[in-house]
């Protein structure tokens, strides 16, 4: 196109016709304006298509890590906390009606109350985001969401889920050492292990036990409260990316 232009200017440069010389001269820089016009149409076109997929790639590995964290909460944290839960009102009902049980019983239950769980999230792809620059979520009240789950709600919840166990720890384990002392046994294979026994007579009937199941219910009940807490969060923000995926 452009040496089709350029034999035509010569031609009219020869044949001395200034007038449509300069016609053709300007018709030649609109055309060349053009192409670079749709040059950069072109060349925007691609970038916009690859912010699209970058943004579907980082949608997807939000809501693949979210599914992730609801299937640790639904099928480890709640398991072990229901088992915490259980264990917390069978000593309170073998207290509350006077039941005697073997000490491998107490124990098994007693473990169960002690058990504690330090919950957590992954928070990879939203750092991985972060790093790479969060104008990539082009939906300004989704990326604003995202922001304030994974830099606010998320870790405050984290927070307060953990915080009894921080308080509370060191008085359980100064109560705890007042009826539960620990042995070295020898195991079926002659092998020596340590093992946790009740150190008193009965410790059903112990003062210290119930102060124990208070202070683990609470924690119970709080983990259980910020845990769903959590559950909400995420499950709402994956609502919302799935939202914005579907219509991307």
């Amino acid at each position: 196109m452009i040496n089709f232009f350029r034999k035509i200017r010569k031609q009219l440069a020869d044949d001395n016709k200034p007038i449509k010389y300069f016609r053709y001269a300007v018709g030649e820089i609109v055309l060349v304006m053009i192409g670079i016009l749709l040059a950069l149409q072109v060349n925007n076109w691609n970038e916009g298509k690859k912010l699209e997929r970058n943004q579907t790639l980082i949608l997807n590995g939000l809501v693949q890590s979210i599914n992730n964290d609801l299937n640790i909460y639904e099928n480890v944290y709640e398991e072990r906390l229901e088992r915490k839960r259980r264990a917390i009102d069978t000593l309170i009902y073998f207290i509350g009606n006077d039941i005697k049980i073997s000490d491998s019983i107490f124990m098994s239950y007693f473990g169960d109350v002690d058990f504690d769980i330090g919950v957590r999230y992954d928070s990879g792809p939203y750092d991985a985001l972060k790093s790479t620059g969060l104008n990539q979520i082009k939906n300004d009240s989704l990326r604003e969401k995202i922001v304030r789950a994974y830099d606010f709600s998320l870790p405050l919840y984290m927070e307060f889920s953990n915080v009894p166990v921080k308080e509370f720890s060191p008085l359980i384990m100064e109560l705890e050492s007042h009826i539960i002392e620990s042995r070295v046994v020898r195991n079926r294979r002659g092998e020596s292990e340590i093992y946790d026994y009740p150190s008193i007579n009965n410790a059903l009937k112990s003062p210290i036990l119930v102060k124990i199941l208070k202070l683990e219910n609470i924690k119970y009940n709080n983990f259980k409260r910020r845990l769903e807490s959590m559950k909400r969060i995420q499950r709402d923000l994956k609502s919302k990316i799935l939202s914005e995926l579907e219509n991307s």
